[in-house]
Order: C-alpha cells, then structure tokens, then sequence
C-alpha cells in the first residue's frame, strides 16, 4: 500500500509540475498591469487539486486493477503489459466520466470530447508507469536484501 501512495504522490507531482511549467509565464513575456501567478503558486494549486484525485480515485482503481490482472492468466509479459495498459486506461476514462457528469450544462456535448479524457488517461498511465518503476527498485533492493518501503 506504501508503493501505491508513493505512486499517486509521485504521480501527482509530476503531471502538476508538467502542468505549471506549460501555463508558467515567464517574466520578460508578462503583460503590464496584469497579475500572473508564480512558478510555485502554480504548482501547488495544482497539486491541491491533483494529490487528493490521484489518492481517492488512483490508488482503489490501482488495487481494483490488481484484483483483475490476478483472476486473469496471462503468461506473456507483453500481453500482460497491454492488458494492464487499457485497464489504466479504462480507469482513467471512468474517472473522466464521474468528473464530467458531475457538472452541470450539456453532457452530451463533454461526454462526446475526447480531448477532456486525455486529461485523466495521461495520469492513470503516468500512475501505472510510476508504480511499474518503484516496483522494478524494490525488487532490485530486495534482491540485495536493502529494503527500501
């Protein structure tokens, strides 16, 4: 569980700090007379938002997705990875559409724009990549009998 939770922060920080640096303005392009938000600002207004969704909605999809991965046998690595791919992909897309649903307005219309998706999916997979990773360190660390979590 320690894994999952190191992943939807790590997660979390990387898509915000991603997502800070691509609506950053810098100071040489800033307008006169306008307020434009720091670097840092941006960066935790983000991760306001970023950390508890990846916690809340990540990390129970992740473990759903283990439940699921384990009832399947899959001998190939590869065809587990892709599996494991759209499942992350699946989550994100349902996350997307709890989130869509939730406001108010034309649902037809945000349900039918894909472009809102990618912005859930990009977290899921970065989520899966990220725990794929600290999984591949632990059991390195295992291996030398130096555990880390």
């Amino acid at each position: 569980m320690v894994n999952k939770l190191l992943s939807a922060l790590l997660t979390s920080l990387c898509l915000c700090l991603l997502l800070a640096f691509m609506e950053y303005t810098p100071g040489h392009e800033r307008d006169e007379h306008t307020y434009y938000f720091t670097f840092s600002s941006l960066l935790m207004i983000y991760l306001i938002y970023a950390v508890p969704i990846t916690i809340v909605a990540g990390i129970p999809l992740s473990l759903l997705i283990e439940s699921i991965d384990k009832k399947i046998f899959i001998r190939s690595k590869v065809k587990r990875y892709f599996m494991q791919v759209g499942l992350f992909t699946l989550a994100g897309i349902t996350v997307a559409l709890i989130f869509l649903l939730m406001n108010s307005g034309n649902v037809l219309h945000r349900v039918f724009d894909l472009d809102r998706y990618l912005i859930f999916i990009i977290p899921s997979l970065l989520f899966y990549h990220i725990s794929l990773v600290i999984r591949f360190i632990n059991r390195k660390r295992k291996r030398h009998h130096d555990p880390l979590f």
